[in-house]
């Protein structure tokens, strides 16, 4: 009978004593101070870590067989449909019909994601056998790419020459229209910064005054069944005046304070001028072409939208 002992952390290594009788006794590697007669021969077999899968825990040991042989049979049926649908794919690229080879190897991939020739045949399709650039700025396009290194290092092969040229075109026009712009966007900030200080500051003020003269109608209220005057009544009906006074002007104020903070959370997108629209396209374009040529990871791409985020948040 053989006992298998692992350690959850990392695999661990299990010796196999061959005894004078000729029978083997395992032994935990990582023990210290093993007592016994010395043997004649160790062997020293390094057991690696086995991936944990929760759908097995807690079966029979006749289950997990069955279980495990329903997966590779359907391992098996999804590897074939996969190679009948790249079969069919390849018989629509050489004929040319790009848009139901893409669907196909698509297919195939949905069935097969490892198949490395499906996913090259998508690239294919996908790029009109490698003529047509735009596809890799296709939505998510460059992302896709990125996560397959055998179908970018195609791409790169195919169209490298080409993708560096467009890359040299959109650095250098980013590089000649963004300094003005930043500057112009530097100047607008301070202009509509200013402009929200200057409504937030006063309709805080109307907002305090509103507060402090409900607190005058209440305390003058409180009065009222303390003296026989009708000084309460008379600072009652005079504070409940002010406090309407300064809720509308508050109110007003209050919308001009969200015109000032939406022109100002304008500004800090690129979107908001034409010129802005024109660096935000470009800067989009040279990221996809970083990500195809591997310079570049998906997560800076989401710390830098995340980053984005934040600055419309605080804005």
């Amino acid at each position: 009978m053989e006992e298998r002992i692992l350690d959850d952390d990392e695999s661990r290594g299990i010796k196999l004593k061959r005894t004078k009788e000729g029978g083997t006794d395992a032994v935990d590697a990582l023990a210290e101070g093993e007592e016994g007669e010395a043997t004649e021969e160790e062997i020293y077999l390094d057991l690696p870590e086995e991936e944990y899968d929760e759908d097995l825990v807690g079966l029979t040991p006749t289950q997990l067989k069955e279980e495990l042989e329903r997966r590779e049979r359907a391992a098996r049926a999804a590897h074939e449909e996969s190679e009948r649908l790249k079969a069919s794919a390849d018989e629509k690229l050489a004929e040319e019909k790009f848009a139901d080879a893409e669907l196909l190897y698509a297919q195939a991939l949905v069935c097969d994601a490892g198949s490395e020739a499906a996913a090259e045949g998508l690239w294919t399709a996908r790029t009109k056998n490698f003529t047509d650039a735009e596809a890799v700025f296709a939505e998510g396009a460059a992302e896709e790419l990125a996560g397959s290194d055998t179908a970018r290092a195609l791409v790169v092969e195919k169209m490298g020459k080409n993708l560096n040229t467009l890359r040299d075109l959109y650095a250098k026009e980013e590089a000649e229209i963004a300094p003005a712009f930043e500057e112009e966007q530097e100047t607008r900030r301070e202009a509509f910064a200013a402009n929200k200080r200057y409504y937030l500051v006063r309709f805080a003020a109307f907002l305090l005054a509103a507060v402090l003269f409900a607190i005058g109608i209440a305390v003058s209220g409180s009065f009222l069944l303390r003296t026989q005057s009708n000084l309460p009544v008379i600072l009652m009906g005079v504070f409940g005046g002010l406090t309407l006074v300064a809720i509308v002007i508050a109110i007003v104020y209050s919308r001009k304070l969200y015109v000032a903070s939406s022109l100002y959370g304008a500004n800090e997108k690129l979107s908001s001028t034409e010129t802005g629209a024109r660096i935000a396209f470009l800067r989009e374009r040279l990221y996809a072409l970083a990500l195809v040529f591997g310079e570049t990871k998906n997560e800076e791409r989401e710390e830098s939208a995340e980053s984005e985020e934040n600055k419309e948040d605080e804005a």
